[in-house]
């Protein structure tokens, strides 16, 4: 019998993933927010997109990541398949936010 096989511990599995979502967007906001600090920002005399994107990108994405791990909670709670499902699209549309967030960090 494996792990997923009843519901209570399919149920049991979201919550921790959700839990994981919502201290990983604590650590992207707070890394954000320190960067902004590190940097500068509102001191700058030539303010370019470079020291602007990464730390914009990362304390929005945290905030976002924020709001669809109390989305996910709330839908696993409710048990909803109509919540889940768009709870499924806001995890991918996050997906794509902080893959956009890496990869103009490397350049």
């Amino acid at each position: 019998m494996s792990f997923f096989a009843t519901i209570e511990s399919r149920k049991a599995a979201s919550f921790m993933i959700n839990a994981t979502l919502l201290i990983s967007s604590l650590i992207l906001i707070g890394t954000g927010a320190s960067l902004m600090g590190f940097y500068r920002v509102q001191m700058l005399e030539v303010i370019t997109v470079d020291f602007i994107i990464v730390p914009t990108v990362l304390t929005g994405g945290g905030i976002f990541t924020l709001i669809v791990s109390i989305f996910g909670l709330t839908a696993v709670a409710r048990e909803d398949t109509c919540l889940l499902l768009s709870y499924a699209v806001l995890v991918a549309v996050d997906f794509c936010i902080l893959m956009a967030g890496i990869i103009s960090s490397v350049r």
